[in-house]
This record gives C-alpha cells, structure tokens and sequence, in this order.
C-alpha cells in the first residue's frame, strides 16, 4: 500500500527534497560516533599513562571500579592484570 509521504512518490523534487532531508541527520550519527570514538581512544590513553606513572594507585583505582560492579578483590585484581598485559 502507497501513503502520500513516501520518498518514491512524486516528482524528482520531491524525492531529492526527501534526500536532503536525511543527510544532516545521518552527518550528526558519523559526527557523535567519531566524537565517542575520540572520547574513548583518550580515555584509554590516560589510564594507560597512570598505569605507567603511578601503577600501584591506578591499579587500586581500577580494581575497586571491579569491585563496584560486584567482583571480589581477587577476581577484580586478576581482571585488571589480564588487561595490562595485553
């Protein structure tokens, strides 16, 4: 069933009207997974940079973040030596 709204009704104006429409929308999705992408390559970077420059605190800081989330120190502490090490 065709509705009157539909990109493929009417003339090339109207269509390329439906176009133009879609293409901010779809520049803001590549913009805010570019910006997240940024946000998380940076992060990883600091932590990185902690891990090196004071790793007996930054250890405890990411092992009590396992923590929170409902893992023993044990487990937490093993959690985080796997993700140093690789």
């Amino acid at each position: 069933m065709l509705h009157a709204d539909e990109p493929h009704r009417g003339g090339i104006a109207q269509r390329l009207d439906w176009l133009r429409a879609g293409v901010p929308g779809a520049n803001v999705g590549i913009v805010s997974v570019s910006n997240q992408s940024d946000s998380e390559r940076a992060l990883i970077a600091k932590e990185r940079s902690g891990l090196r420059d004071m790793p007996a605190e930054e250890l405890d800081e990411l092992t009590a973040l396992d923590r929170q989330k409902g893992l023993n120190e044990t487990k937490a502490r093993r959690v985080i030596d796997w993700l140093v090490s690789r």
